[in-house]
């Protein structure tokens, strides 16, 4: 569904929390449901406070499977000013997804809202064993090269698209989303925004012109290949892929609701 040119309506600030994020949630899904293909919330997960998560149930109607089968491995439910996420070691905690099929398309959205507990470089969310080396993977990484700088990223038939930028302090919660379109012309591929804004100052860019679609890949949370290497220490609250492009309204609007469905004040 596209956004019309009226204001959106967003969950009153003044309300409680707990009623702000629930409003929110359903706002993501009258707005975005048809295109979400995995939704990951912690918000509404039913693990008990302080518990290892085994699984947690994909809110996007699709049943996509979300698992960490070996304890060693399973991320806690814990809360990080107040809000509620899925809180990862930084030494090999990761959740598994299985294998998404996005080959009819060239254009996705990923919605996310997470705290980074440390400055250690680390996966939030990640499609493939390594995105690096697939011409069909993408992946955000908190951290990335230097403390405080955040990135996403993407590896397509031609070469990277990259953007780094200023992320959020350490124990502060953000809500973005990044928007890649191999449909488009290099250097306009991958958009990413920020609490309602579009983000348009960046510590690195790589533009390549890609054309291909994604493809059928495996998406690991917290940790890249289910732990092998750039293990995040973050807390994560939300993770939602769209299987198209959202338009600049629609990504702003996304990138408010999912730091309110969140809790983030």
């Amino acid at each position: 569904m596209l956004i019309a040119a009226r204001q959106a309506p967003t969950a009153n600030k003044y309300a409680p929390r707990r009623q702000r994020s629930s409003f929110a949630a359903g706002q993501l899904r009258w707005y975005f449901g048809p295109s979400i293909k995995l939704w990951i919330d912690a918000v509404r997960d039913r693990s008990a406070t302080g518990n290892s998560v085994a699984g947690t149930k994909d809110r996007s109607g699709a049943d996509v499977s979300i698992t960490q089968t070996t304890a060693s491995k399973q991320p806690i439910k814990d809360a990080v000013q107040g809000i509620h996420g899925f809180k990862f070691d930084g030494v090999n905690d990761a959740l598994q997804v299985a294998a998404i099929n996005n080959t009819a398309t060239s254009a996705i959205s990923v919605v996310c809202a997470y705290a980074k507990n440390t400055g250690a470089q680390g996966v939030i969310i990640e499609a493939s064993i390594n995105a690096n080396t697939s011409a069909t993977g993408w992946n955000c990484i908190t951290n990335d090269t230097i403390a405080g700088q955040d990135a996403w990223a993407f590896q397509g038939n031609v070469g990277y698209g990259y953007r780094s930028f200023a992320g959020a302090a350490v124990g502060s919660w953000t809500s973005s989303v990044c928007v890649i379109n191999k449909a488009l012309a290099s250097g306009q591929e991958i958009k990413i925004y920020r609490a309602g804004n579009e983000i348009t100052q960046f510590v690195a860019t790589i533009d390549s012109n890609n054309t291909n679609a994604f493809g059928t890949d495996p998406i690991y949370i917290g940790s890249r290949n289910n732990g092998a290497a750039l293990p995040t220490t973050a807390s994560i609250s939300q993770v939602i892929l769209l299987g198209r492009a959202l338009t600049a309204a629609e990504a702003k609007l996304a990138s408010i609701l999912v730091g309110q469905a969140a809790g983030i004040p």
